[in-house]
């Protein structure tokens, strides 16, 4: 099965994790997690360490996780 979330924000408030839930709740029963990030954002890090965050603070942090770039041909050193 393949399931899609919507993107991660920092610091999402509590009320809007809980309603993303259910949503969520069918990553538990993943065998691996595929993380797109776009290479070319130059707030890049902070986003990807927004995700792995949420997806700790959902017991949700021990599950595989492949790190998938997009973008690559727009990549720029920051």
């Amino acid at each position: 099965m393949i399931t899609n979330t919507v993107g991660f924000i920092a610091n999402l408030p509590p009320d809007l994790v809980a309603a993303f839930r259910a949503t969520l709740e069918e990553l538990e029963d993943a065998h691996l997690l595929l993380h797109v990030v776009d290479v070319s954002d130059p707030h890049l890090e902070q986003k990807h360490d927004a995700v792995v965050k949420i997806l700790a603070e959902l017991n949700l942090a021990e599950i595989p996780r492949l790190v998938v770039c997009n973008k690559s041909d727009l990549f720029r050193e920051h």
